[in-house]
């Protein structure tokens, strides 16, 4: 008997429901194969102009309430950690553990003034700030800065991140570094306050774009504006979509990070940013933002750091003190870290009063090589005393950065390899759940340079490791304070720099020459030369891997 129509609908109606799901199914899988994850259209999308950075490449990665977070296990490349690369703890610096029940934390958190792009990690604000509380009897082995700064990150972000520590860090010390730039910044989708409201109480919709490419893609995919017109327009002063937050939006978020960081029962500290005054011509809400944040520290009766009070008492033209248009240089750190110390240390050791410790068991009882290129790469070995292979691996610090990619290879000996870092003799610090062990000026930093050689047949020689090359510049002139970038300081001055028609590249015995240059020759006067230096390997896929060399005086004939 032939099947009724009544009885064919119900059947025709499963198939097409089945069929659908199918379709579905499959929609879902191809699209989380071949489209982007780019979340909706609904993350944060990078300023360019706040972020000089190569987010391409995978440094960062999603945070299901901060938007993103920097990438453990970060290398520039796979033969070139560079100086921003990470271990398994996802912010730049020292990790918290492992480390002794008493010894201190102090969490720094801030954006990428803290995290401290363009300059070394023995250079970053946290760095000089931990140098500082040493030279005030607050040493590593008592106390471990933690650097909690993300490039991008704005304040909502800042208070999120605080939270977090709060929780699970257990600090004993915060300091504040907010509102410095990315509050102000061109809005180039949705504002921050907006994700983070969509994060923390999810619509329905929402939480269907988050689990599901296919709603993400039918729901979320709206063209968005030219990231160029924006940052055009808020370079006017007419931001087209406003800021990342909104002055009021700003200040509420300011309230809610000081007054948490107030009521935390630690000790705390608020930095307040400081700017160039080229920054501050163009960029006047910076100004009001560093005001607010002045005004709700002294709300709560949180000790301040005025930045912009320390430059106008600081010798030198103040662009000295930063790499850029906000970012802390080398002596910014300083400057700043100094001044923090001055105020958190009388804050902590009232706190925590040193007590009488029993002898560490745990030494450094040596270090090889003892000399390192700034260029990083090679492998350091440490011996120790107090500590077999089969104990859990320590955390190994040179010049305030970790030694990657640890190895045990016998009871008392780790190897690792080293970062891109600064110049100088470098403490190493290794850290058990036991104990910690300093050695000091353990490793001497060399960066590559350049000489001229005299003699009858004057040479220009470049000293470096093996295989690595440089670039060589001159210039009639030097500049009043260095132009910073990934690859450091640049001193040379004006727009009339030469590029000289040679490579030098390191031979086997770490040194090049090449016959001086008629340009750098004669009785005229002074001529300034800086090389740029790159480890071996592909000079245009190791081109943020470069380093300026230190500047060279050339003066009258050789």
């Amino acid at each position: 008997m032939l099947p009724t129509m009544s009885a064919r609908v119900p059947a025709r109606l499963g198939l097409f429901v089945a069929s659908l799901a199918v379709a579905l199914i499959g929609a879902e899988l191809l699209l989380r194969v071949t489209a982007p994850d780019d979340g909706g259209g609904d993350d944060f999308t990078f300023e360019p102009t706040a972020l000089s950075l190569v987010t391409e490449q995978g440094r960062f990665r999603r945070h299901p309430v901060r938007v993103f977070e920097l990438a453990p296990g970060w290398s520039f490349a796979p033969d070139h950690l560079g100086r921003y690369a990470l271990g398994d703890w996802p912010f730049r610096g020292p990790p918290p553990e492992p480390a002794p029940e008493d010894l201190l934390r102090v969490i720094v958190v801030g954006d990428s003034c803290i995290y401290g792009v363009a300059v070394d990690a023995a250079h970053t604000i946290p760095a000089r700030l931990s140098d500082a509380l040493d030279a005030r009897g607050l040493g590593p082995d008592r106390v471990r800065v933690l650097a909690l700064g993300v490039p991008g990150y704005s304040t909502i972000q800042q208070r999120t991140l605080l939270e977090e520590a709060l929780g699970q860090l257990s600090p004993d010390a915060i300091v504040l570094y907010p509102a410095a730039w990315n509050d102000q910044a061109p809005n180039l989708w949705k504002d921050d306050l907006t994700l983070y409201r969509a994060r923390v109480n999810p619509s329905l919709l929402d939480r269907a774009k988050a689990s599901s490419r296919l709603v993400s893609t039918l729901a979320g995919r709206v063209p968005r504006p030219d990231p160029d017109v924006l940052i055009e327009a808020w370079g006017r002063g007419e931001p087209i979509l406003g800021t990342r937050l909104s002055e009021s939006a700003l200040d509420t978020s300011l309230v809610a990070l000081i007054g948490r960081a107030a009521t935390a029962g630690v000790p705390a500290v608020v930095v307040v940013p400081g700017h160039p005054p080229g920054t501050v011509a163009d960029h006047p809400r910076t100004v009001a933002d560093r005001d607010r944040v002045r005004r709700i520290a002294r709300q709560f009766g949180v000790p301040l750091v005025d930045t912009p009070a320390l430059l106008d008492a600081a010798p030198g033209p103040p662009e000295r003190y930063f790499a850029d248009f906000v970012h802390p240089s080398p002596e910014g750190a300083t400057l700043i870290a100094d001044a923090t110390a001055d105020t958190l240390a009388p804050l902590l050791a009232a706190a925590h009063p040193a007590t009488t410790r029993a002898p560490p068991p745990l030494a450094i009882a040596g270090v090889a090589p003892g000399m390192a290129s700034t260029l990083g790469d090679a492998r350091l070995t440490v011996s120790l005393d107090g500590w077999r292979s089969s104990d859990p691996l320590p955390t190994v610090l040179v010049g305030h950065a970790p030694l990657l990619d640890l190895r045990a290879e016998g009871d008392g000996l780790l190897t690792g390899l080293l970062v891109a870092n600064a110049a100088g003799a470098q403490d190493i610090v290794v850290s058990t759940n036991a104990a910690v062990a300093v050695a000091r000026d353990a490793l001497l930093r060399v960066e590559p340079a350049l000489s001229i050689i005299g003699g009858q047949a004057p040479a220009l020689r470049f000293t470096s490791r093996p295989g690595d090359r440089c670039t060589v510049f001159i210039s009639p002139t030097r500049a009043a304070a260095p132009s910073w970038s990934n690859r450091g300081a640049c001193w040379l001055g004006g727009e009339d720099w030469i590029e000289l028609p040679v490579t030098l590249i390191a031979s086997a015995d770490g040194r090049a020459e090449e016959p001086v240059p008629p340009a750098l020759l004669g009785d005229g006067p002074p001529v300034y030369v800086q090389g740029i230096a790159l480890p071996p390997g592909d000079p245009d896929a190791l081109a943020h891997a470069a380093r300026w060399t230190p500047l060279l005086v050339v003066r009258g004939a050789h």
